[in-house]
């Protein structure tokens, strides 16, 4: 027989009784918290007329509770104070007291130079916000122009996605650095390997990779140009391997030189 610390869901039976949570905390395990961007005005805040704003149709999910607003949403911003600015915020709030989530105006603070009001996120109280809204001093109206969108904002909104969000941008630098390292070794292994993660790998990943290896071909390249005949002069190079040239094309060599052998220019 199950524990009190072991939960499971769901099975038929009069005897089966299952909570709003039990539901929310399955979705919770696949979906993190965010907008639903399957459409690029989901959620958008835009300017209507006078001292309103509209909030698009569109959906999110806030730990494991959906809301959607199915329709255009009024909201009256409070009007302007004659000296100073403020921000407000325009957020989704889930309220576990009330029992419900809804579309709020966060007032800012009057100041010379304000900033937004803070969201909250707590056991009872969790906002993420659509946009913010200046709200100059003396204005008589809300444009476009005053409300700066903050739905990609992954601070305090941003988007819901399957599963978790993955940080690999330390991975991407390790994988680059190396790659740099084997190109610049010429192992023929490392290269036949390289090759092949283009194949396997994500367009972002195989596009550093493969603006690695096409910066050692061409490098390559130039060294190819260096053919035997009487004496090989030693070219100067800038800091990333670059053969320097003078203006009639030819290498520019150091003041020391090597028998048998000269630098061809490209």
């Amino acid at each position: 027989m199950a524990e009190s610390t072991e939960k499971f869901f769901p099975f038929d039976g009069i005897d089966r009784e299952y909570k709003a949570d039990d539901f929310a905390r399955y979705y919770r395990a696949f979906i993190t918290s965010g907008l639903f961007m399957n459409a690029s005005t989901n959620l958008q805040v835009v300017a209507d007329s006078g001292m309103s704003i509209k909030i698009s149709a569109g959906a999110a999910i806030i730990d494991g509770y959906r809301y959607d607003n199915t329709a255009y949403l009024a909201k009256t911003i409070s009007a302007a104070d004659g000296l100073l600015s403020r921000i407000d915020r325009i957020v989704i709030r889930w309220d576990k007291e009330a029992r419900e989530i809804y579309a709020a105006v966060l007032q800012g603070t009057l100041a010379a130079e304000p900033v937004a009001p803070d969201i909250t996120r707590n056991s009872d109280i969790k906002e993420y916000a659509l946009a913010d809204i200046l709200v100059s001093a003396g204005a008589s109206s809300i444009t476009q122009a005053d409300i700066t969108d903050k739905r990609m904002d992954s601070q305090v909104c941003g988007m819901a996605l399957p599963w978790a969000t993955l940080d690999t941008s330390t991975l991407a630098r390790q994988y680059e650095a190396w790659a740099a390292e084997a190109m610049a070794s010429g192992d023929a292994e490392a290269r036949a390997l390289l090759e092949e993660m283009r194949d396997i790998l994500d367009g972002s990943a195989a596009g550093h990779l493969q603006n690695e290896i096409d910066d050692h071909e061409d490098r390559l390249s130039r060294l190819e140009h260096m053919v035997i005949q009487n004496e090989i002069e030693c070219p100067i190079t800038d800091d990333d391997g670059t053969i320097i040239t003078d203006d009639a094309g030819r290498a520019v060599s150091a003041d020391w030189k090597y028998r048998t052998a000269s630098v061809v220019p490209a």
